[in-house]
């Protein structure tokens, strides 16, 4: 599945991480942010999110497992868990 079917697929669902069997969709809602990166840990690999209807945000990661640690980072802040 393409990140974009995968964010298709998602949208409208609630914000998390929803593991696809190619990777994993991260989604969270940032009202009043105008940027928001996924911030994957333990390595801080910064991946900038598309910003959806709503106030989401997502970001398709593949070759992503069930258990990744990650953050999230509005308009260049600190990291914020999920």
């Amino acid at each position: 599945m393409t990140s974009q079917r995968a964010m298709e697929k998602h949208r409208g669902g609630s914000p998390g991480a929803a593991v696809q069997s190619d990777g994993v969709l991260f989604r969270t809602w940032a009202s009043k942010a105008t940027q928001v990166n996924l911030v994957l840990q333990p390595d801080g690999i910064s991946i900038p999110m598309q910003a959806c209807e709503g106030n989401f945000f997502e970001a398709f990661v593949p070759h992503c497992r069930a258990g990744c640690c990650y953050h999230f980072q509005l308009d260049g802040g600190g990291l914020v868990p999920d």
